[in-house]
């Protein structure tokens, strides 16, 4: 099969438009999206000096964007960060070997890296978090409360213009469906951009890669000689996210623009939800939605150090 574009081998096919690509064109096609998308937060219009930093857990997708961001920055007078959450996950090797990882393609591209932790942000490890709230939240849900505000809050901290997360298509639609299936109906109009009086809490985020789908993230690492860290999170199979995964990779087979579809319906009705006030934590001040005294971050761990400290006077 030859390349759309230009008659070469192809060595890749997009079920979706069943368009063929050659190796130099697929690489092109994945840094063009992601120079879009960037440029559609305004990065780059006025020329002034950006700092961006990266959410890099390690996994293959944020690997990738490190990778692609490295590549198209170059364009701009772009600064980047790579900014890792330690989560606090025993067992095996398994954070061990991605901060190894980590450390080493940053240092190979000139970025700086650096490290935090649950620990350090909230007094007690993601796992510490489980045990306190067994049976009352998922796993899955504590960590993405935490880690999303560590990450904002590191950013902030490392005077951040941006926040990178490597979201691509398959996780904004799998969102998206989450969404619909709780029937949260806050979330899905939840915008990044708060009203005027709610920004100073957060560095604005980007997803550079909203646009590109798992499978092509997989075969750029591929290319690139990126490696990907194959042991996976001992929480990620109690997680509704990972049933609605295996649903949506199955729909996909037939109706392989199902992806696309569900993200740009997430799309539009976040563009309703723009400006929208939202009150505030009356513990942290960070906003609030559904009605509640207290944010999620707080309310987690309210229950958490009330739980360990409830044990530890026990013991």
């Amino acid at each position: 099969m030859e390349c759309k574009k230009c008659g070469r081998p192809a060595v890749y096919v997009d079920k979706r438009s069943g368009t063929a690509l050659c190796e130099e064109h697929f690489r092109e096609g994945l840094e063009d999206r992601v120079r879009k998308e960037i440029r559609s937060e305004g990065i780059g219009k006025d020329k002034r000096h950006i700092r961006i930093a990266m959410g890099i857990s390690g996994g293959k997708d944020s690997l990738v964007m490190m990778d692609l961001l490295w590549r198209v920055e170059r364009e701009y007078d772009v600064e980047l960060i790579a900014l890792t959450v330690d989560e606090g996950i025993e067992g095996g090797e398994y954070r061990r070997r991605r901060f190894d990882l980590i450390r080493r393609i940053a240092q190979e591209r000139g970025i700086g890296w650096e490290l935090r932790s649950f620990k350090q942000k909230y007094g007690f490890t993601l796992d510490e978090a489980v045990v306190a709230l067994k049976g009352k939240e998922e796993p899955c849900s504590i960590c993405g409360v935490l880690r999303r505000r560590a990450l904002n809050d590191y950013a902030r901290e490392l005077g951040a213009d941006y926040l990178a997360i490597a979201h691509n298509l398959d996780d904004e639609a799998e969102t998206v469906l989450m969404n619909v299936i709780r029937g949260d109906s806050q979330a899905l109009r939840r915008s990044e951009n708060y009203a005027e009086e709610l920004t100073a809490f957060y560095v604005p985020r980007i997803k550079p890669m909203r646009r590109v789908t798992e499978r092509e993230a997989a075969f750029y690492a591929y290319l690139m000689g990126i490696p990907a860290e194959e042991e996976e999170c001992p929480y990620a199979r109690l997680s509704l996210r990972d049933e609605v995964r295996s649903f949506l990779d199955t729909l996909v087979r037939d109706h392989p623009a199902v992806r696309d579809s569900l993200v740009r319906l997430g799309d539009e009705l976040k563009e309703k939800g723009k400006g929208l006030s939202r009150s505030r934590c009356a513990s942290c001040g960070y906003p609030t939605s559904g009605g509640r005294k207290y944010c999620r971050v707080c309310e987690i761990n309210f229950a958490v150090k009330g739980t360990l400290i409830g044990a530890n006077q026990e013991g």
